[in-house]
Formats: structure tokens, C-alpha cells, sequence
């Protein structure tokens, strides 16, 4: 029991670069937002909002011609879209 705050404090410090670090890999900034969105307007879809991110890639739901698209945009601006499902009519 006498080691008992030397212990605690040891595993503070060791958990404290950890907890200094922001974000996680499904992180993005709004920076990274608008150059995805730039990019799937570029390749003519309207983009809809993110679903989700990893590790710089970005998911999107975006549309063209009456159909919706899931996009995924790469660290690097390339846009890979989905099979194209109808949109509900209305």
C-alpha cells in the first residue's frame, strides 16, 4: 500500500501522451471536408453529407442524375463512387 500513489502517478504520466493527442483516424477537418466536397462536385455529383471518415478517406451520400451515390474520397482528392441507387420519388 505505500507504493500505491508512486504506482498511481506512474500510470498518470504514461497515459498522459495519449490523452495530449487530438483526434482519432475518424477524425476530419472542415478543410478536408470542402476539398472532398469540391472533388465530388468536380466529378458532377452533389454531395449530401459525410457518413463517416478513416484514416483521411472521407464517405459521403451524394447524388446525380435522380440517383444516390455512397462516395468515398481519398486523402488524395479521387472519387469513387457507388452503385447508384433510385432516390424515393418525391
Amino acid at each position: 500500500m505505500k507504493h500505491l500513489p508512486s504506482i498511481c502517478l506512474a500510470a498518470a504520466l504514461a497515459a498522459a501522451p495519449a490523452l495530449a493527442q487530438t483526434g482519432t483516424v475518424n477524425d476530419y477537418s472542415p478543410a478536408e471536408r470542402t476539398r472532398a466536397e469540391a472533388a465530388i462536385r468536380a466529378a458532377g455529383f452533389v454531395p449530401r453529407g459525410v457518413t463517416t471518415a478513416q484514416a483521411g478517406y472521407l464517405f459521403f451520400k451524394a447524388e446525380r442524375d435522380g440517383k444516390l451515390y455512397t462516395i468515398t474520397v481519398s486523402p488524395r482528392g479521387e472519387v469513387y463512387p457507388s452503385t447508384p441507387v433510385a432516390l424515393p420519388a418525391g
